[in-house]
């Protein structure tokens, strides 16, 4: 990590405050790369962050799936830990 960027300081994120942020990242890769990556583009798609109704603005994702996925990762990384391999 970059000198000056440590995490430690910072506050924790709720479950959708730091999906929010994964997606934002996503996002940003997307763009960077030119819109040209067609599975960043179908992960960005599904991912995607949007508001169950007018009257109930909590989140849900363009594939419900997802939500759920989001969840497990949460899971696997609070009990595996970094992985041993990328």
């Amino acid at each position: 990590m970059p000198a000056g960027n440590s995490v430690e300081k910072e506050p924790c994120l709720a479950f959708t405050e730091a999906y929010l942020a994964m997606y934002y990242f996503i996002d940003a890769y997307w763009k960077r790369g030119g819109r040209r990556d067609g599975s960043v583009t179908l992960l960005r798609h599904a991912l995607g962050p949007e508001a169950r109704s007018e009257a109930d603005a909590s989140l849900q994702t363009a594939d419900p799936a997802a939500w759920s996925d989001w969840i497990e990762a949460i899971q696997a990384a609070r009990s595996r830990g970094l992985p041993d391999q990328l």
